[in-house]
């Protein structure tokens, strides 16, 4: 449970780490519908966040340049504005000559009504490209998280910019600064920029390859979204704390403290 920094080789003293996961919502998603697949798609790219994330000029040197040599692919992306990030976005679409194929179909909420349902129409849009995409880019160096899970629901294959621990990869740069474990899929995860723009390639005109990554990525999905294994977890981190501190442990059955 030590905090180890692989810039210095050495552990962080005085931290304590204790492992845990990420619990996403499913929304209003259909968890039992079979999504599309590959050859119902169309040659779609689809980015849905924080449009702070997209606009990296790395990435999207990497997704234009992509689509300058494939001419018959089309990006949309939906999201809230940040720090002239639509700006940037389409700026930079404009020098890879690609504009006219990039659309902005504006904002979404995913904000419940009194009977807990989404009626923003921004969000049964972005369903509906989702659901239609061929690819679902994750953006470096700062990714996603609902957002891939989102992907993975609707069946749209995602690639993504993984984060190395490996003793080779201490203090060396690397791509992408976030990882979040559960929702890895090796299949479609990279960690170059040559072999990120070889798995969007892939996804967007093998169908074969695009059909196993979603319907794997979409099983981890289903996997993240299990709210009792979520809560169980918070348990037994919760019952390592106390006992590491010298007091109780936390019964999950009576919801007590129990004193040692």
């Amino acid at each position: 449970n030590d905090l180890f920094c692989g810039f210095t080789r050495r552990p962080v003293p005085g931290h304590v780490v204790y492992s845990s996961h990420l619990f996403f919502d499913p929304r209003d998603l259909d968890l039992t519908s079979i999504p599309p697949r590959w050859e119902e798609r169309r040659p779609l790219i689809v980015f849905h966040g924080s449009l702070y994330k997209l606009a990296s000029e790395p990435f999207l040197d990497c997704l234009f340049g992509l689509m300058a040599e494939l001419g018959d692919v089309e990006f949309a992306f939906m999201g809230k504005d940040w720090d002239d990030a639509l700006r940037r976005v389409h700026e930079s679409a404009c020098r890879w000559g690609v504009s006219e194929r990039v659309h902005y179909e504006g904002v979404f909420s995913t904000l419940r009504d009194s009977e807990g349902r989404i009626t923003d129409p921004g969000w049964h849009r972005l369903v509906e490209l989702l659901r239609s995409a061929r690819l679902a880019p994750n953006p470096w160096p700062i990714g996603g998280g609902s957002a891939r899970f989102e992907a993975y629901v609707l069946g749209a294959p995602t690639v993504h910019m993984g984060v190395r621990t490996d003793a080779a990869s201490w203090g060396q740069p690397q791509p992408a600064l976030l990882e979040v474990p559960n929702l890895l899929v090796p299949e479609g995860t990279t960690h170059s920029v040559d072999g990120y723009r070889a798995l969007c390639v892939r996804c967007l005109g093998d169908g074969s390859f695009a059909n196993k990554l979603a319907q794997r990525q979409r099983q981890r999905a289903l996997d993240t979204c299990v709210p009792s294994e979520y809560w169980q977890m918070i348990l037994r981190v919760f019952d390592t704390w106390v006992h590491a501190s010298g007091g109780g442990t936390w019964s999950g059955r009576r919801g007590q403290a129990v004193e040692r």
